[in-house]
């Protein structure tokens, strides 16, 4: 968590500065971003050896994510227009999210197809 602290601190540094596009990218590829990326991997090299105790599920899983899906976290670093995280779009959907809680209790088939081709389409 440490690391991707770091991340956000650099991009909150980015923002605030009102970088370019370009500048961005530069910024996000320079020596300091590096180093960042590979105390990242050697720290999640060294949980995923035999050494190392094993963990809770919920750990395993992440350490698992980060491992499968290593290359595409990365990818805002060679395009400025990527954000760090999704947390936009996560605002966006929250709404849906309590309204298809809530749509588990409805009167009729219909209406819950009705409903499911409505976020469809949304």
């Amino acid at each position: 968590m440490e690391f991707i602290g770091e991340f956000y601190k650099l991009e909150r540094e980015y923002e605030e500065g009102k970088l370019s596009p370009e500048q961005v990218r530069l910024c996000r590829n320079n020596l300091k971003t590096k180093e960042i990326i590979i105390k990242l991997r050697s720290k999640l090299d060294a949980l995923l050896s035999d050494d190392h105790p094993l963990h809770v599920e919920l750990m395993e899983k992440v350490i698992s994510y980060m491992n499968t899906f290593w290359t595409q976290l990365f990818a805002y670093l060679n395009d400025s227009s990527y954000s760090i995280d999704n947390s936009i779009a996560e605002r966006f959907i929250r709404p849906l999210i309590g309204e298809r809680k809530n749509s588990l209790f409805f009167g009729s088939d219909k209406m819950a197809r009705v409903l499911a081709i409505y976020h469809t389409i949304v």
